[in-house]
């Protein structure tokens, strides 16, 4: 919700006047209030004329005529003189002497063009140069510039502001015009970052929570189907993630384009959230499913859908009919609660967490509470106790489900009963493990990308039905190819989940920057999982024309065999597993490739291989084969291997998951 009222309001407009003082018809700036706040709206102040005339920008202009016009252009608060299209705004300061060459910046935040003058003096342009029309979609909202005062007490910011489309984004809800923020450069890009950090995080952790949830209860009712009670919360958590990520996602967005589509894609999720919810509580508490939550679901079908077409004009009209959804809930709930359901109390208390998260953001959209611990959006650790209390409620009735029926069994006839549990038990694993191994292949790819200059293959070898190995390929819209290749600690269940959370974090994850970043950050949230002594080792690699960036957190050397000497190249990177206590730093190495040259990245299963004289096959071995066939095409490279390995067990089984990526330079 707060994320939402931060589109339709830019930034908070209004200054504390005795906090910034006045002299006269200037405004008075002090480093005494910098240092207080870290970045001031000016909001008031500024004179404003239509037109377009550079003889506006010089300091000694007599604008005293001029009409005092908030920045913003908002529908309800366009200036009285009219906008035309393009207009100068100016605005005087008193600046004590302590702010005088200081390094300071100014944000922008704009629906359109902007030129900025300092006493007459361009110091800045930002967007499109203001002379043509401007279409909306292709408008940045966000950008930064230092600049410093000269010696002198009184100084003029004259800011010649154009933006022709002011009806489209009225049209949208969003406001048409600018406003622009003054601090220490310092103090506003550490704001900036630290800002974008917090989003980042909170965005990827409860999106990835969600996602873990959700495929956690998926995999139970594919055990169970008749619980369908885990297929509707598996959805609503799954949508909930969507909801969660398409939020953070539009307030990111520093474009409107792309801000309007994660706000239809928000928009388009937010309606069916509650649906499933519902439905949930139906599969609980009531045995069918009554005619007002069809009426219910038809309203936010079609509200959802004008939410889609207008977000933020059209949005409150969701919230007439989640009212609505949450009445029933509270109905449904209130008649669990008389009747004594067994375990109501869990879900009692979810919700109870919910509703004080959700009081706490409603308090500071009304300006009654201030941030605490710099939390803006409550509503998401609100939802975070509402899906652990869900989940528990879950795992509670199945558990006291089993339990009943196990008794009735064992009274009618404990022997057979017995025997039948025995292989009933044999066969549910057997299950378990063959539904749980297609889900865990299902998160690899479906095929390998290739690249114009390089040829690519890959392969997998689990040890057991559900294996802790994984990889994965992300092709940016740049050319370049970013390769995963991890194996979780041991396999299994535990195992498939680790590589479940990796998924989630590799597919929301941004690869334009740094490798290492992103290794920091997913061993940042998954130590915040508290997945105990479940570790995650992982290499990334990024291709793109003869260069290649390498990151790796715990795995084997990367193998580089080079075409024009036949030499053996290892990389090895020595660091901890993802979620292991601190070890030495991630870092990122660039490689130059030519022509030719095989790249050779593994899990450490292969070389950890045994035979029947209980010798490993260790990484001397391993050199040898690659080496004897890398100069064969990729997937010629990994059947060797594989054969090679094969050889070397001499029918042993295999106790560790394999994984290859081999990678050809053209």
């Amino acid at each position: 919700m707060k994320k939402n009222c931060a589109l339709l309001c830019f930034l908070c407009l209004c200054v504390d006047q005795t906090l910034l003082g006045q002299s006269e018809e200037r405004l008075f700036l002090s480093a005494e209030i910098f240092q207080q706040h870290e970045r001031l709206h000016l909001g008031h102040h500024w004179k404003y004329h239509p037109g377009d005339n550079l003889e506006w920008a010089k300091p000694e202009f007599d604008d005293s005529s001029w009409e005092t016009a908030a920045t913003t252009l908002h529908a309800q608060s366009m200036p009285q003189s009219g906008w035309p299209g393009i207009g100068w705004f100016r605005i005087h300061l008193e600046i004590d002497s302590t702010l005088w060459h200081q390094a300071l910046g100014l944000t922008i935040v704009q629906a359109g063009a902007s030129s900025i003058y300092l006493d007459g003096r361009l110091i800045y342009k930002f967007g499109h140069d203001g002379l043509q029309p401007i279409h909306a979609d292709a408008i940045n909202y966000r950008d930064f510039a230092a600049f410093s005062f000269t010696p002198q007490r009184h100084h003029t910011i004259a800011l010649r502001y154009a933006n022709y489309a002011t009806q489209t984004f009225h049209h949208a809800g969003f406001i048409a015009g600018f406003n622009l923020s003054l601090g220490y450069a310092g103090s506003m890009v550490a704001c900036g970052l630290r800002e974008m950090e917090r989003d980042l995080t909170t965005q990827m952790l409860f999106t990835t929570f969600a996602l873990a949830f959700g495929l956690l209860h998926l995999v139970l009712f594919l055990f169970s189907p008749q619980a369908k009670s885990h297929l509707y919360f598996a959805l609503f958590v799954f949508l909930y993630a969507g909801n969660i990520f398409f939020d953070y996602q539009a307030f990111l967005a520093t474009e409107l384009r792309s801000r309007l589509q994660f706000l239809r894609l928000h928009r388009a999720l937010m309606p069916a959230n509650p649906i499933f919810m519902l439905l949930f509580l139906y599969s609980l508490f009531s045995a069918k499913i009554p005619r007002q939550f069809w009426l219910i679901t038809l309203g936010l079908i079609i509200t959802g859908f004008f939410a889609v077409l207008r977000p933020l004009v059209n949005l409150n009209y969701i919230f007439i009919f989640m009212l609505a959804m949450l009445l029933e809930m509270i109905r449904l709930m209130r008649t669990a609660i008389r009747a004594r359901h067994d375990g109501i109390g869990i879900l009692f208390a979810g919700f109870l967490v919910l509703a004080l998260f959700s009081s706490y953001d409603l308090l500071l959209d009304l300006h009654l509470l201030e941030p605490v611990r710099g939390i803006q959006n409550g509503y998401t650790f609100g939802f975070l106790g509402l899906m652990i209390a869900m989940s528990i409620y879950l795992a509670r009735d199945f558990a006291n489900t089993n339990a009943k029926v196990l008794a009735q069994e064992r009274e009618a006839r404990e022997q057979e009963f017995q025997r039948k549990l025995l292989e009933a038990d044999h066969a549910r694993k057997t299950q378990e493990l063959e539904e749980a191994r297609k889900l865990q292949l299902s998160m690899l790819p479906k095929t390998v990308p290739q690249l114009g200059n390089f040829e690519i293959a890959a392969c997998t070898k689990p040890a057991t039905e559900v294996g802790g190995d994984y990889y994965d390929f992300h092709l940016a819209a740049d050319g370049s190819l970013t390769i995963a290749i991890g194996d979780a600690t041991g396999h299994g269940m535990k195992a498939g989940i680790m590589v479940a959370a990796m998924k989630s974090l590799f597919a929301t994850a941004n690869f334009a920057g740094d490798l290492a970043e992103f290794l920091r950050q997913s061993s940042r949230i998954l130590k915040q999982m508290h997945l105990g002594n479940l570790y995650m080792a992982m290499t990334l690699v990024r291709l793109k024309d003869n260069h290649m960036q390498v990151a790796s957190a715990g795995m084997p050397p990367i193998l580089i065999h080079r075409a024009a000497t036949g030499s053996i190249e290892e990389v090895l990177m020595k660091t901890m597993p993802l979620g292991a206590p601190a070890g030495p730093a991630y870092e990122q190495k660039t490689i130059l490739l030519a022509p030719g040259d095989t790249i050779l990245l593994m899990t450490d299963g292969y070389a950890e291989l045994f035979n029947d004289q209980e010798e490993m096959l260790d990484d001397s071995n391993v050199i040898a084969y690659f080496e004897k066939a890398a100069q064969r095409p990729p997937s010629e490279i990994i059947e060797h291997l594989l054969s090679a390995g094969e050889q070397w067990r001499q029918g042993r089984s295999q106790h560790d998951d394999i994984t290859f990526v081999v990678l050809q330079k053209k």
